[in-house]
């Protein structure tokens, strides 16, 4: 049965594959953007914008109408984390999802999945500790922005909606994320790894995350949280070694953590140095079929394409 699944953040890594896969499966795709001129390339020329500023009357038509919301709005967080840079990656991710909640609540017609993304960041830094959706949240300014984030669509579960909360780990895909950061010096002989290289990875496909998400929307009994990464956590060093084996390139650099938190502060040590040792428990128990959990196989699917 076709549906019409509303993304926003549609533009972005995520949301570009995400947008593929909908129009792959016969759903109609409503995006909604901040940007005047939104892309026209494909996936974008089949899908209908709606943007944020849009009159009222067409901006509740448009989200009522939505079978499916899936909220991935939020301004980057590789910027600076200045002070006005953490206000705006806050600020960007509430006042989204404020405004999408309060319109949801207020429609007649309310969609069936409201999907609220997030990220293992929720758990901070936990060294070796095995992490799974029921562990504890974490310290630092990721873990209050996603709580903050999750909490402002809890709302709508009384109203009756299905509520799926998505953490999702290190997206791996050649078009975007870090795999798009880490080509050019690994192919200039510069590749290497962050401080020890004994933290935790936990990092997933594109591919199985959009499946995954099309899995969850499409199970009725899927509610709450669920981690979105590999069931298989690898070691920092090992990670960025394997990225090496597959480009033939060497991993020779080891980058100390004490130059990098000098250099980057608090955003080194959450986003670069972190170690995070997450499962899916809850997306494994409902049975979702993994098709990239060797990070050598995910890899080499990705970059053996150039």
């Amino acid at each position: 049965m076709k549906r019409t699944i509303l993304i926003s953040g549609g533009t972005g890594f995520i949301g570009t594959h995400l947008c593929r896969e909908a129009l792959r499966q016969g759903d109609r795709v409503v995006v909604l953007t901040r940007r005047k001129r939104p892309p026209q390339h494909p996936p974008f020329n089949q899908v209908q914008f709606l943007h944020w500023e849009e009159a009222t009357e067409k901006w509740n038509g448009t989200v009522c109408s939505a079978d499916t919301i899936i909220n991935l709005a939020g301004e980057s967080i590789f910027r600076p984390w200045t002070r006005r840079g953490k206000q705006e990656i806050l600020r960007s991710r509430l006042n989204s999802t404020t405004r999408l909640v309060e319109t949801v609540r207020n429609c007649s017609r309310k969609p069936d999945v409201f999907v609220q993304a997030s990220a293992i960041g929720f758990y901070g830094e936990r060294g070796n500790e095995v992490l799974d959706e029921a562990s504890q949240p974490g310290e630092g300014f990721l873990s209050q922005v996603t709580r903050q984030w999750e909490a402002a669509s809890h709302s709508l579960e009384p109203a009756g909606i299905r509520r799926l909360v998505i953490r999702i780990g290190l997206v791996l895909g050649e078009d975007g994320g870090i795999l798009k950061r880490l080509r050019l010096p690994f192919r200039l002989y510069l590749g290497g790894y962050p401080g020890s290289g004994n933290q935790w990875i936990s990092w997933i496909h594109i591919q199985d995350l959009v499946e995954a998400i099309y899995f969850l929307l499409e199970n009725p009994t899927a509610r709450g949280t669920f981690n979105l990464v590999s069931p298989t956590s690898i070691m920092a060093q090992q990670f960025y070694r394997t990225i090496g084996a597959v480009l033939d390139r060497p991993c020779w650099i080891r980058i100390p953590s004490g130059l990098l938190k000098r250099l980057g502060g608090s955003m080194a040590r959450e986003l670069i140095l972190p170690s995070q040792r997450v499962l899916p428990n809850h997306l494994t128990k409902l049975g979702f079929p993994f098709q990239f959990s060797d990070l050598s196989a995910a890899l080499n699917h990705l970059l053996r394409k150039e």
